[in-house]
């Protein structure tokens, strides 16, 4: 019976992490992997707390199942591992801190010492199976929050200060335990001790939490900021766009009047030569890009004519745009920063200056833009340069990797000398 009881309770306990972690980590695996290496973890604690194949300290068998369950964390959330460990380090701790204020807290109710507690057998399983009980809910409750919410990994700093403070209280927990064992109890005392940490913790989450998000905010704002400058300049460059375009089409009519004449008064070599010179002139005003869409031709034409400044050879391979339906001021932020970047890189380079783009829509649009750039090195998704400290495609990159994921898109990069790509497939919606 004893065993079974304490499969319950670790099995309480395993979820009751699961939905901590899953509160502010994202899910690595499908529900069905997950719940299969949860339960080869879940064998694995039975065997340890059970004590089925050796026998340990308790505090080397509580730094076990610490490390253990970094282990779980690690393999299954999508983060570093430093974030998995500060996450489970951080559950871990409210798991023995309310496991040691509901213990102590009923023996101080009751008069009794916690070691009297645990004579009581019916008593005591029913407290810790209630206090595991309780751990479960808040967590459960936390993870439903948190899922509503945005789930956001903290820098590496806010990090590491998360994971000192729970890991320093787990060790005092476990000290003041070692010391009411024994030097005699006063239930009392350590049920305060436990409150006062728990406080001291949940405010530590809260501030990093807290200043993750303002974090968060500010670039937020900043991107939006940037994408309202963007939508300003291809504003600016369809208006121009359509001016140069009536203007061609009152031009037009006049040199078809001309070309009329000359061929009435018989000046057919006359009015073929203007014909030539007119080919000559309108080459250099005929659109590069003609996709149905004005916004995404607008952004196209002035981002090519900017690049022939340069002295960059740009190639466009686009399909039929005019179903397109993925919101303007996204088309807007996505083609400038990526074409920004490419220029950018480009123009770095002393010759062999090349950008090719590619917008198809299939049921989604496949968005691909490749040019010849600097070596670069990509970490997590992201852009690193050997050469400066700044990043070779730096904010437009990261305001493009937000924009694809609001969409529900997904992207990638590659870096294959001296070719920089970045493909994406966004949902037409």
């Amino acid at each position: 019976m004893d065993i079974v009881i304490s499969c319950v309770w670790i099995a309480i306990e395993i979820s009751a992490m699961f939905l901590f972690n899953a509160a502010f980590l994202r899910r690595r695996f499908s529900k069905q992997k997950t719940f299969g290496i949860m339960l080869v973890f879940y064998i694995l604690a039975i065997f340890h707390d059970l004590s089925v194949f050796y026998t340990i300290p308790p505090l080397a068998s509580k730094a076990v199942n610490v490390c253990v369950g970094i282990l779980s964390s690690v393999l299954l959330f999508s983060a570093p591992w430093y974030s998995c460990a500060a996450v489970f380090v951080s559950g871990y701790f409210f798991l023995a801190a309310i496991d040691t204020l509901a213990t102590y807290g009923i023996s101080a109710l009751l008069g009794i010492s916690f070691s009297e507690l645990m004579w009581k057998k019916s008593l005591f399983v029913l407290v810790v199976t209630a206090e595991k009980c309780f751990y479960y809910l808040p967590c459960w409750g936390l993870y439903r929050f948190r899922r509503a919410h945005a789930i956001r990994t903290p820098n590496v700093r806010r990090v590491i200060l998360m994971t000192l403070f729970p890991l320093v209280s787990i060790i005092g927990i476990f000290q003041l335990y070692q010391n009411s064992q024994s030097q005699g109890e006063r239930s009392a005392s350590v049920v305060a001790f436990v409150l006062v940490l728990i406080i001291a913790n949940a405010a530590v989450i809260y501030l990093m939490d807290s200043l993750d998000r303002t974090a968060v905010a500010e670039k937020e704002l900043a991107l939006l900021s940037q994408s309202k400058a963007l939508q300003t300049e291809s504003y600016r460059a369809l208006e121009k766009s359509y001016r140069a375009q009536r203007a061609a089409t009152h031009e037009f009519k006049h040199q078809l009047q001309l070309i009329g004449e000359l061929l009435r008064d018989g000046h057919s070599g006359e009015a073929l030569r203007y014909i030539d010179q007119l080919q000559g002139q309108q080459s250099t005003r005929i659109l590069v890009a003609n996709t149905g869409n004005t916004i995404v031709d607008a952004i196209l034409n002035e981002k090519y004519q900017r690049a022939k400044e340069q002295n960059i050879d740009v190639r466009y391979h686009v399909s039929d745009l005019s179903a397109l339906r993925i919101h303007t001021d996204a088309l807007v932020v996505l083609l400038s920063n990526l074409l920004d970047n490419a220029i950018e890189a480009c123009v770095r380079l002393p010759e062999g200056r090349i950008i090719e783009c590619s917008l198809v829509l299939e049921g989604s649009l496949l968005l691909s833009v490749r040019n010849t750039a600097p070596s670069v090195q990509i970490a997590d998704g992201r852009i690193e340069t050997t050469k400066e400290p700044k990043a070779e495609h730096g904010f437009g990159l990261t305001a493009v990797a937000r924009i694809v994921q609001q969409l529900q898109g997904e992207y990638a990069l590659d870096y294959s000398e001296p070719w920089f790509q970045i493909v994406a497939e966004i949902p037409n919606a």
